[in-house]
Order: structure tokens, then C-alpha cells, then sequence
């Protein structure tokens, strides 16, 4: 079962001190359905979303997303699946202010990808490794900052992958981006997915 959406505001302290309002669902799939094109391909396209509360927005992409790789995969296609589904979070960024939103926004997106996972794949075939690979993904995909007055801090992780069932992560200064700088920070060497939580301190 998918983790609702969260409604309207946590409080009206964090509404006034912060800004914090929470999208509908039903804007959000009315703003996506015009987007289609700017998200469903969960290979090429990136998404940010800089203000990403608890995840709103996110879940609802990976939603679409997941939607899809469950169409385009037999439940045979263990190793296509498990490495589309993460490929879809490799691709898939928000930052947020407060801590609590990042904590819910992470665990959210954990739950979308679990559970896909395994609707598709057999208890029996479940690989431990895929579970680290995902929770590594969301750490740095999902961070605490702040893209207006923290630029200094933030971060960015690029997942590319060279050829199928390996990435390779390279992470920036959002400062460096902004610049035009295209050095890298961090690159981690060629790694297949169910080998990323080995490299996570790399």
C-alpha cells in the first residue's frame, strides 16, 4: 500500500517561520499530467525539487515511474528490474530545510521502491544488497539544505551508468554547478548495483 499524501500544513508555526504548505494530490497530478514528458523517463530525465517537503511531488513521480517498469519487465527479468527501480531514484533529488520532512521523504520513497520490488520479485530471490542499494541512493539523493540561503553546503550526487547493472557516482558543489565547474568533487569507480553499499564511505 502506498504512504498517503501528506494534506495542507504540519503547523502554523512551520507555515510562518518557514513557509512550509504542503501541495494537494490533486494538484500534483494535475501539474504532472501536463509534465509527462519532462519525467517518465526514469533513465535520462532529472528531477530536483528544491523544496521538497516530505516528498510529495517525488513519491508521485515514482509512482509514474515505477508504474512503468512494472509494464516493461517480465517477473523473470530479476536483474533488469532490480536495476531499473533504482536507476528511477538515481535520477530523483530533493532538498528540504527541515529534517523531519528529509527522514519522511526518504522513508516514502523507500516504501514506493519496496514495494514494487516486491510485487514483482519472489520473497524467495529478494537480495539484501538491493535494500542497501536503495537507502544509499536516497542518502544522497535526499539531503537536508538550504538551496537559498545554504548553497555553500549542498551537494550533488550524478549517477551515470556506463553499461547495464553498474554505476558510477560522481558528486559536486552545488556553488562549483552554478559556476559552470564540471570537476567532480568524489567519483567512485565502476560498481555493480548490488555491490553499492560496499563503496557508501568511498
Amino acid at each position: 500500500m502506498s504512504l498517503s499524501i501528506s494534506q495542507g500544513i504540519k503547523s502554523r508555526d512551520r507555515v510562518r517561520e518557514k513557509g512550509e504548505v504542503f501541495t494537494e494530490l490533486r494538484e500534483i497530478n494535475n501539474m504532472l499530467d501536463l509534465t509527462a514528458d519532462a519525467h517518465r523517463n526514469y533513465k535520462n530525465q532529472r528531477i530536483l525539487e528544491p523544496a521538497c517537503g516530505n516528498g510529495n511531488f517525488l513519491v508521485v513521480i515514482l509512482q509514474r515511474r515505477l508504474a512503468d517498469i512494472a509494464r516493461a519487465f517480465k517477473k523473470t527479468q530479476q536483474d533488469d528490474i532490480e536495476f531499473a527501480i533504482l536507476t528511477a531514484l538515481t535520477t530523483m533529488y530533493g532538498v528540504d530545510i527541515m529534517p523531519d520532512n528529509i527522514v519522511e521523504a526518504r522513508d516514502r520513497l523507500w516504501h514506493e521502491a519496496k514495494n514494487t520490488y516486491e510485487n514483482l520479485v519472489a520473497r524467495s530471490k529478494r537480495r539484501e544488497a538491493w535494500y542497501l542499494a536503495v537507502e544509499q541512493i536516497l542518502e544522497t539523493n535526499i539531503q537536508l539544505g538550504d538551496m537559498l540561503g545554504g548553497k555553500e553546503k549542498v551537494m550533488f550526487t550524478e549517477w551515470t551508468s556506463p553499461k547495464n547493472g553498474y554505476f558510477v557516482r560522481n558528486t559536486y558543489r552545488l556553488l562549483d554547478m552554478e559556476l559552470g565547474a564540471s570537476q567532480s568533487i568524489e567519483r567512485t569507480p565502476m560498481t555493480h548495483y548490488l555491490k553499492l553499499a560496499e563503496v557508501r564511505h568511498a
